[in-house]
């Protein structure tokens, strides 16, 4: 089953993520509408997040450049909503760009991330393209 979803009104095929292929939150971390720490992270938007990361376990850089819904990008393409969760899981971090922008933060994907990622990106593609298209047109 997936990570909770919001308003589960349509009948959606078990795609993506369960709780036992999402890596456990860092110690430090935790769900911030939760007082419990073993609260799972929502993810808002699953198609972006597989896409994020497979993006990323390519090899290219996520850009933030502000803290705001429209301040991340990789390679050139919006991210939305799965910024906090993946840095959250420790799946991408932090690193100094000395050719990049001064205030804006480069991250790029962990181990964890790659390992992660290879995971997600192979159950996301043994889902037929229309039950794919489903989880993007409702997140």
């Amino acid at each position: 089953s997936l990570l909770p979803i919001l308003e589960p009104h349509l009948p959606l095929p078990p795609l993506l993520l369960s709780p036992s292929l999402l890596p456990p939150l860092l110690p430090h971390e935790r769900h911030p509408m939760s007082q419990d720490q073993d609260c799972p992270q929502i993810i808002a938007d699953r198609a972006e997040f597989a896409e994020s990361l497979r993006s990323l376990r390519r090899g290219h850089v996520m850009v933030r450049m502000s803290e705001g819904v429209f301040g991340c990008c990789i390679d050139g393409a919006p991210v939305y909503h799965s910024f906090d969760t993946l840095r959250d899981y420790g799946l991408v971090e932090t690193f100094d760009n000395r050719s990049g922008f001064p205030g804006v933060e480069y991250w790029r994907i962990t181990e964890r991330g790659r390992e992660f990622a290879d995971r997600v990106w192979s159950r996301w593609r043994a889902h037929s393209p229309i039950e794919r298209m489903v989880v993007r047109l409702t997140g």
